[in-house]
């Protein structure tokens, strides 16, 4: 797959202010501590004056509590869990690592799975990991990465995103960020196929977080009208649609204060 986004000129164009919303503001570096978390905390609120805020502060389970401290509580702290971003810890390892995120304030969970053993058929595995952290998080919404860029066919995103929906997960997530393929129109298309199949039929929404590599306003307008596109408007809401990103923010960030 391509690690490209091909923009589409299509019914509507977002404005920066718009885009906002949508975003789950991240830092996901192994050099993260005090200065990063001052950093992305001050910048969650900097356009406080416009009402406008992200939706989540995305960080590692250690420093959930401090994000956490620092925020209003109408922004949502999401931390990475499963042995973020391999996903090769022990299910009771994933479980834990939750609880522990969750009772330092967390109220938003991303996991990863265990893509390997999906690539070897295990496909029960898989389910029974995402259910057991599900019954961790209870009412807290869980994401769950099942990157993309790494399971090479349509098919196979297909099944992860299919098992991800049917073990309970609140949104389906494209990748880690730390993969040297992140999020393409490919994957959001199958991604957004197999929600939209399991939507018909077994009558609940599964949201999408698009992650990894979404650096433009043009990239996000690009998966923004090509998810209302397969999934219809009433998906772009922060309830089902969410844009994992850094850069892009400052980017948001910046033409709102210049305008």
């Amino acid at each position: 797959m391509m690690n490209t986004v091909t923009y589409c000129s299509g019914v509507f164009s977002m404005k920066a202010s718009q885009i906002i919303p949508f975003i789950d503001l991240t830092t996901l570096n192994a050099t993260d501590g005090i200065k990063s978390v001052d950093y992305i905390t001050k910048q969650a609120v900097v356009l406080e004056h416009l009402q406008l805020y992200p939706a989540a502060v995305c960080v590692y389970p250690t420093l959930v509590k401090q994000v956490r401290n620092h925020l209003p509580y109408h922004i949502a702290v999401a931390s990475v869990t499963g042995g973020f971003p391999a996903g090769q810890t022990p299910l009771i390892i994933k479980i834990e690592e939750t609880k522990a995120a969750l009772d330092e304030g967390a109220n938003e969970i991303d996991m990863v799975i265990n893509r390997a053993r999906l690539m070897d058929g295990d496909e029960q595995y898989v389910f029974d990991e995402i259910a057991a952290v599900k019954e961790q998080c209870g009412d807290k919404l869980l994401k769950v990465i099942i990157e993309s860029g790494e399971l090479v066919t349509k098919e196979l995103i297909k099944k992860a995103t299919h098992i991800c929906i049917q073990a309970g997960a609140n949104f389906v997530k494209t990748s880690t960020g730390k993969s040297s393929v992140g999020a393409t129109p490919e994957a959001v298309k199958a991604i957004c196929e197999e929600i939209g199949l399991c939507n018909k039929t077994k009558g609940f929404l599964t949201g999408i977080k698009i992650s990894g590599g979404i650096a433009t306003i043009e990239d996000a307008n690009s998966y923004i009208q090509q998810v209302s596109n397969l999934l219809g408007t009433a998906y772009l809401s922060p309830h089902f649609f969410r844009i994992g990103a850094s850069r892009l923010y400052d980017q948001l960030v910046f033409q709102i204060l210049e305008n």
